[in-house]
């Protein structure tokens, strides 16, 4: 196999081992964020629409890091899913990258 496409290929394979450790990471994040259970009890009376703010935004972002391991996670899958597909079709690829790759 072609030195540069050996490359690519462990590329691939490397970037989507980062994406699902980010995907990790977040999801390590969002347990965090999760168990951070403040009741709007805990506010005085007179904070208690900053009691109702502070659950808004506490919803907000576990939304937004249960989106942002769905994202990571499909970022890797797909980039197991390409270098598979490359893989796959490899006698392919290697002449569609040499015609593109040498000089004329």
């Amino acid at each position: 196999m072609n030195d540069q496409i050996n490359v690519a290929y462990e590329a691939l394979g490397s970037d989507a081992t980062r994406w699902d450790s980010i995907a990790t990471s977040i999801n390590g994040a969002h347990t965090k964020v999760a168990g951070i259970d403040i009741y709007r009890g805990a506010f005085s009376f007179a904070g208690l629409d900053a009691g109702d703010v502070y659950l808004e935004a506490h919803a907000k972002v576990l939304t937004l890091l249960a989106d942002a391991e769905t994202q990571a996670t499909g970022t890797a899958n797909a980039l197991r899913a390409i270098k598979k597909d490359f893989e796959t079709n490899e006698t392919q690829t290697q002449s569609d990258l040499a015609g593109i790759w040498e000089e004329k």
